[in-house]
Protein backbone atom coordinates (compact mmCIF):
# COMPACT_ATOMS: atom_id res chain seq x y z
CA UNK A 1 0.00 0.00 0.00
CA UNK A 2 3.16 2.46 1.13
CA UNK A 3 4.35 1.59 -2.75
CA UNK A 4 1.36 2.78 -4.21
CA UNK A 5 1.08 6.36 -1.69
CA UNK A 6 4.88 6.78 -3.70
CA UNK A 7 4.00 6.21 -6.97
CA UNK A 8 1.33 8.22 -6.47
CA UNK A 9 3.11 11.38 -4.59
CA UNK A 10 6.02 10.86 -7.37
CA UNK A 11 3.68 11.25 -10.33
CA UNK A 12 2.20 14.39 -8.58
CA UNK A 13 5.71 15.82 -8.26
CA UNK A 14 6.83 15.14 -12.13
CA UNK A 15 3.18 16.72 -13.00
CA UNK A 16 4.77 20.00 -11.26
CA UNK A 17 8.20 19.55 -12.75
CA UNK A 18 6.54 19.02 -16.12
CA UNK A 19 4.40 22.35 -15.98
Amino acid sequence: MMQSIFYLYFRLKSFCKGR
